[in-house]
Parts: C-alpha cells; structure tokens; sequence
C-alpha cells in the first residue's frame, strides 16, 4: 500500500482508468490554482471535472522532458546565418526558417549525393524520430481538446493541421534530401562533433549529453512556429516511457494528512527543488550563456501537456514518431480516416471508466 506515488504517466493513465487512484480535486488542502502546481498540466489533465494526475515545482521530470531545439554557435558564425535569438525574440523562429537555415550549412563531405551520419557529412537539419511530433505541437496544433461538458474530442484532423503536416512532410521526411532523419544516437554523435546545426532534443538529453560532449558552443533555443502570426511558442512535454506525473492512490489511508503534504511539497518546492534545478544545474552547468536562460524561460512558461498523448488515443504517437518520417507520401489524411472510430471509442472507454471510478 502507498499514501502516494510518482508514477510513469502512461502507467498512471492505466490506474487512473482501473479506478486506482483519488480524483485530486477531492482531496483536501490542494490548491490547483496556485503557481507551484502547472498550470498547463492541470488544464490539460482535467477530464470531466476530474483529474487524478499532474505535475508541478516538484517534477524535474517534467522539465527534463520538456522538447527544445538546440544549435550550434559554430556552424551559425561560419555560415553567416542570422542570430537565431533574435527571431525568436521577434517571433520569426518557424519551421521555414529552421529549413532555410539548415539547408545552408549542409555539407556533403563524402560526395556520395546524400546527407548521413557517416562520411563526415555536416547536416543543417537532423530529424530526430520525435521531431514530428515536436513540430506538430510547436505548430499550436493538438491531438486532442475538451468539449464544454469537459470530454476529451479527438482534434489532430483539422483544416489548420492537414496543412502543418503537409509542411512537415516536405521537410522532414527521410526522402528529402535536405535533411538528414535518425534515431539519438547518430544525432548525439553528429550534434557533438559539430556536424549538426540543429537538433530536436529534451533538456535531459542537452544536460545528460551535451553539456560534456559538445566540442563547440551551443545554445538552447523553443520548437519553432509554423508561421510568424502564431500566437506564441508551444513546447511539448514528451511522455511515451519518461516522463513520470504525481498521484494519490485509493490505498491511501489518511487523504486529510496526504493531501496537505501534496500542497506542502509543491508549495516548497517552487524556490528548492525548482530553484536548484534551474539556477544550479540548468543555469550553473548546461546553460552556457544569458540568451539561452531567456530562452528556457520562454520554453518553460509555454510548455504544453495533451492527454491525448498519454493514452495514445488512435494510435497517433506512433504515427508521428515512427511513421512519420518513413513513409513515401503523405498518408495523414488516410490515417485520420481510419482510425477515426477506434480513436473516439477509446476516448469513450476512458471517460466512462472516469465516471465509473468515481462514483
């Protein structure tokens, strides 16, 4: 039995489900409205007036797992490019840009007609497999919203989105030659030797990774918009077998006692934990210059957090990040269609597992 627990969050998506856990909303002494709780978690996390896991100061997970573009300092000065700080700051960071940019400093080194991680090739743009999915969120798009009752509807199919992926197709699919499209490891070689000018990374893999490896400088900067006129920068917080969110389980014998605690740990941990994450090790050992400090505040206060891809409704994780980037033309379309009535069947199954599990 446990009074609490931090829990992997497709896992505590499955508890949530088998009527495991308390609604939180209904344990006393929690304040959801306070700044040490996210607030893009808690909306994003409440289903039907109810929510049985979130996040907040205490989850350096959540940080760590936060999705970030970084770049070379190199690469930029010795292609001449623009100073990528600067339009973030005059919101003209977008995905045109991070393609122009990249398709300038691409160097095929070995004369084999094609950008890889061998041969000594320079790529401007590495495809990690999650960058669709970066991107798509980047782009303000969602895999899913909440209807005024509260339920979860299936949103990833729209005008808006048929559009992004489009744009996301012509650019990051592995049969442009423009780019290069990989797994971490060759991305991790290829960022750390200077042979990469961006790359679509967490922060844990910049901290655990980059911070020691890199031969050149680096900075951090957000995913990028799909247009100028987007309203801001939206930065996913990636889950699949990472990210871990905090809950309350239905063993808990004293939620009176529980939930002030729940409170107390957030509450404190707004200027200790999430102080020594960001000023001493963020700040202190991986951040390596001001821009990049003013770029994780923007980072962070725009982190995006979506049910949806905790219980993979429709199977659409795997498209964007498996899929995605393999296949010869762009199947979207078809796979919005086909996996329409599964995915709102599931959507279904969860929300009446909610109601059930709290009745």
């Amino acid at each position: 039995s446990y009074e609490a627990a931090i829990v992997l969050g497709t896992s505590v998506a499955s508890l949530a489900q088998e009527g495991c856990l308390y609604d939180l909303y209904s344990v006393p002494h929690i304040d959801f409205t306070g700044a040490w709780w996210d607030q893009n978690a808690v909306e994003a996390f409440t289903l039907m007036d109810k929510m049985f896991f979130t996040t907040g100061d205490m989850n350096t997970v959540a940080f760590d797992r936060t999705c970030v573009t970084t770049f070379s300092k190199k690469l930029i000065e010795d292609n001449g490019l623009e100073n990528p700080y600067e339009l973030v700051r005059e919101g003209k960071w977008t995905l045109d840009k991070v393609y122009e940019m990249g398709t300038v400093a691409n160097r095929d080194m070995d004369g084999d007609g094609k950008l890889t991680s061998e041969g000594g090739d320079t790529v401007g743009f590495f495809v990690y497999s999650m960058s669709p999915l970066y991107y798509f969120y980047g782009a303000g798009e969602r895999m899913s919203t909440y209807d005024e009752a509260g339920k979860p509807v299936l949103t990833v199919n729209n005008e808006r989105a048929v559009n992004v992926v489009d744009k996301m197709f012509r650019y990051l699919n592995q049969s442009n030659t423009d780019v290069t499209v990989g797994l971490w490891a060759p991305m991790r070689t290829m960022f750390t030797e200077n042979r990469a000018l961006f790359a679509n990374v967490s922060v844990s893999d910049a901290k655990g990774n980059f911070r020691e490896n890199c031969e050149e400088d680096f900075g951090f900067l957000p995913i990028a918009k799909f247009t100028e006129d987007q309203d801001r920068y939206y930065n996913l917080v990636a889950f699949q077998d990472w990210t871990h969110l905090w809950c309350i389980p239905t063993t808990c014998s004293d939620t009176d006692k529980v939930g002030f605690l729940f409170e107390a740990f957030a509450y404190h941990s707004t200027d200790t934990v999430r102080r020594a994450y960001y000023d001493i090790t963020l700040s202190g050992k991986v951040v390596r210059d001001k821009d990049s400090n003013e770029m994780l505040d923007l980072i962070f206060a725009n982190r995006v957090y979506d049910i949806a891809t905790i219980y993979d409704w429709g199977g659409w994780n795997s498209y964007f990040t498996s899929t995605f980037v393999k296949q010869n033309s762009n199947s979207f379309a078809a796979v919005a269609k086909k996996t329409a009535t599964k995915a709102q069947k599931q959507i279904d199954d969860t929300v009446a597992a909610y109601m059930q599990n709290v009745e």
